[in-house]
């Protein structure tokens, strides 16, 4: 990482700490009003594929955590929990708890065909970050670093950018070119407005059925795919940051 990055993070203050950490606690909430209890528990028990720790459960509690009441009651903890924490977004043992539940809600919203969203556990991986930051570092050290934004920034910072350059990175060789000539984007947004538990509102049909989107739409794609590749450069050249 090149000394004018780190800088920057070394310059960074309480006040940038906390509202990115408010900025991450307010995605979290949003994802979570959006959940639907209703439509998770209402899946056939064969479309119920277990993930993380709902691996290490047998059916019977696998079920049951899919229950339209445990759904209901975890929904209402995480909307509570998050929405205390955006307001004393420096209470690590309150960070601790919502960081934990989280996870149940996470695994519980990919146990639906197995899909887990890469996106989402970047930003899980960024709030577990900002939890041990608080527990671990003082605001200042014996230099004057603020080391709790230094580590949590660039730690978050190397998360991004190496998750979304190693998956590009696969998919580009498992899938070739082809999936940028073809009607792979257009099935994957199909695919995806209908597949999340917590989304149950159809508009990426709408949007395939749009003539002539798929073209641009691969471009687009291709455009994406080669600047989250290269991704890491951000860290040694100021110019391809901006």
């Amino acid at each position: 990482m090149k000394p004018d990055l780190m800088k920057y993070y070394e310059s960074l203050t309480d006040r940038e700490f906390f509202l990115v950490g408010r900025i991450i606690i307010v995605i979290w909430l949003l994802k979570v009003l959006l959940f639907s209890p209703q439509l998770a528990s209402s899946y056939p028990d064969s479309l119920l594929i277990p993930t993380g720790l709902f691996t290490l459960l047998s059916n019977e509690w696998m079920l049951f955590f899919f229950s339209y009441q445990v759904l209901m009651g975890l929904k209402i903890v995480l909307i509570v929990a998050l929405s205390v924490f955006i307001w004393k977004p420096d209470n690590k043992w309150l960070g601790l708890i919502t960081v934990g539940t989280l996870l149940i809600f996470s695994n519980i919203n990919h146990s639906y065909g197995n899909f887990l969203n890469h996106a989402e556990v970047a930003v899980y991986v960024i709030m577990v970050f900002y939890i041990l930051s608080l527990f671990l570092f003082k605001p200042y050290n014996d230099n004057g670093l603020n080391m709790k934004c230094l580590v949590f920034f660039s730690l978050s910072a190397i998360t991004i950018t190496v998750c979304y350059s190693l998956i590009s990175i696969y998919r580009f060789i498992h899938g070739g070119l082809e999936l940028y000539f073809g009607d792979y984007m257009l099935m994957t947004i199909v695919e995806r407005s209908i597949q999340r538990v917590d989304y149950y509102l159809t508009v990426g049909i709408g949007v395939a059925a749009i003539n002539g989107l798929k073209i641009p739409i691969n471009i687009g794609f291709a455009v994406t795919t080669v600047f989250e590749v290269l991704s890491p450069l951000i860290f040694y050249f100021r110019d391809f940051r901006y």
